[in-house]
């Protein structure tokens, strides 16, 4: 089979699946009680193939850069807008928008890694090697030496966190971290 073919057949299929821009969060929440926001189209069909939820229940982010700033203007987004309440967000992001969502920061320094890592579970001695790496270095580490109980705490830390700030307009969240590796999976949940 034409593997061009096939890479253009997937773009084509992403494209109308996951249309951007994005309708506004507001508007998808009054016809999908659950709706996914993925750091990017191959993010979104890991998760559909998972949970099954309608197209348009999907927001697909920018592929290609870290999805953190997207994803923080699509929370204010709805913060700001009173009908945007009472439904179910997942959260689906890779490593460093999941660091960035943790810590709560646009721009990660050591000490911030270091703080939501150590919450996490990891001892500080662990994390000596890494303090001088990218942020992309640890996740394997990570996922290799079975760590799913640290990787699991950082979703659950995102979890808590959207939900405190989404608390007022009963909007719960689940997040879930994607392996940036081998086509891509759902390696940890907030579930």
């Amino acid at each position: 089979m034409n593997t061009e073919h096939v890479s253009s057949h997937l773009h084509a299929v992403r494209a109308t699946i996951f249309p951007m821009p994005h309708q506004p969060l507001a508007e998808i929440v009054k016809s999908h009680r659950e709706v996914a926001v993925c750091s990017g189209a191959d993010a979104a069909l890991l998760h559909q193939d998972l949970y099954r939820l309608a197209d348009g229940a999907y927001i697909a982010l920018t592929e290609g850069t870290s999805s953190f700033p997207e994803l923080a203007a699509l929370i204010q987004e709805c913060e700001d807008d009173r009908n945007c309440r009472e439904f179910r967000l997942h959260v689906t992001v890779g490593w460093e928008a999941l660091l960035h969502l943790a810590a709560g920061k646009n721009s990660l320094r050591w000490p911030d890694i270091f703080l939501a890592l150590k919450d996490a579970g990891v001892k500080p001695e662990e994390m000596h090697p890494f303090r001088d790496a990218p942020v992309v270095d640890i996740f394997p580490w990570l996922y290799y030496a079975k760590r799913f109980d640290v990787l699991r705490k950082l979703c659950l830390s995102v979890k808590r966190k959207l939900d405190m700030r989404f608390a007022a307009r009963d909007i719960r969240t689940v997040c879930h971290l994607i392996g940036d590796f081998g086509g891509g999976k759902i390696v940890a949940s907030s579930l």
